[in-house]
């Protein structure tokens, strides 16, 4: 969260969505989602190591738990360590 998300690029990666944007400063970052039932779980590619993290759902250890939710057109964001976003069809 935080970023535009017109500067994101999705794909379908063995099963799982990818995102994945580049910075101002050219570093790239990647992510897979796990998204079931209103949560979405991710882990980030480590691109020292050039293998996935770990899924980010160890929520009593401080994970952030991410929700989501649909209501006619729009798309709202929870995350427990931000405040809720809400996107339509254009922000995309």
């Amino acid at each position: 969260m935080g970023r535009d998300v017109k500067t994101m690029k999705a794909t379908a990666s063995g099963g799982n969505p990818e995102i994945s944007y580049r910075r101002s400063d050219g570093d790239t970052f990647r992510y897979q989602c796990q998204v079931s039932n209103g949560t979405v779980v991710w882990r980030g590619f480590m691109n020292d190591t050039q293998d996935w993290g770990r899924w980010r759902s160890s929520y009593a250890e401080g994970d952030s738990r991410l929700t989501y939710s649909v209501s006619g057109s729009k798309l709202t964001v929870e995350s427990t360590q931000s405040e809720p976003e809400t996107f339509t069809k254009k922000s995309f």
